[in-house]
């Protein structure tokens, strides 16, 4: 009986050092970021705000790194975005201990919405990684920045967007925004295609929906950092 008594409080006394332990060791990364929505232009601001304790755990070259969302409807307004930002909280967020886009986002839709019907796809382009995204700070000391997103036209009539940083502090990773499979964005859809990311039903015009969030997941801290995913705004597909 002793002995067992014995047992257990050394048993008691391990896990209470693994507890501290593992507090002791656990770093978490945290900022508070504003993105605001589109202008008349097409600008969007981001400011990260964190210490430089902080903004020292991340190396220049390495974030934080911007994401970037869609939704094509026949709308310009998408009522309903909330349940998108509340469901990317959820899946991925959950803050502080976030979790990266999977490696198979190319292939399909990055989370959806089952009461609304609404699927949330990443941009893609040149080939994406983890968790560079679509943009890297240069400075993670110097990474509030001025983004502006122009839609261009390609050769087979489809189009596409060009992400641009006003200030040059960020590291653009896509030659241009294409669709998630790496196609540009009709106007006119092919009914022998696949269009997962599109619901127009019979609209004539097409609006793309964007959604921008900002990740810290790469530095000296053990945690994945993402801001609320925040909803810009749409521009018109073919608007010349």
């Amino acid at each position: 009986m002793k002995m067992n008594k014995k047992l257990l409080l050394i048993a008691s006394v391990f896990f209470v050092l693994l507890a501290l332990i593992g507090c002791g060791i656990m770093t978490v990364f945290s900022a508070t970021t504003t993105i605001s929505r589109f202008t008349g232009t097409n600008q969007f601001n981001v400011t990260i705000d964190a210490t430089s304790q902080m903004l020292d755990m991340i190396g220049d070259g390495n974030g934080p790194s911007l994401f970037l969302g869609y939704v094509v409807t026949g709308d310009s307004e998408l009522n309903d975005y909330s349940s998108i930002t509340t469901q990317f909280d959820k899946q991925y967020r959950h803050a502080p201990s976030g979790i990266h886009l999977t490696s198979g986002y190319h292939n399909g839709p990055i989370l959806e919405v089952g009461s609304s019907q609404l699927k949330l796809f990443a941009f893609s382009g040149t080939t994406l990684t983890t968790p560079e995204y679509h943009a890297t700070s240069k400075k993670s000391h110097d990474s509030s920045e001025e983004f502006s997103i122009e839609l261009e036209k390609a050769s087979d009539n489809s189009y596409y967007f060009v992400l641009k940083s006003s200030n040059n502090r960020y590291t653009s990773n896509t030659s241009r925004l294409t669709r998630y499979n790496g196609k540009g964005f009709p106007l006119q859809l092919d009914s022998s295609s696949q269009y997962d990311d599109y619901i127009t039903g019979v609209a004539v015009n097409k609006f793309c929906h964007f959604f921008a969030a900002i990740n810290g997941g790469k530095g000296e801290f053990n945690n994945i950092y993402w801001s609320t995913l925040k909803y810009l705004g749409s521009i018109q597909i073919g608007d010349d």
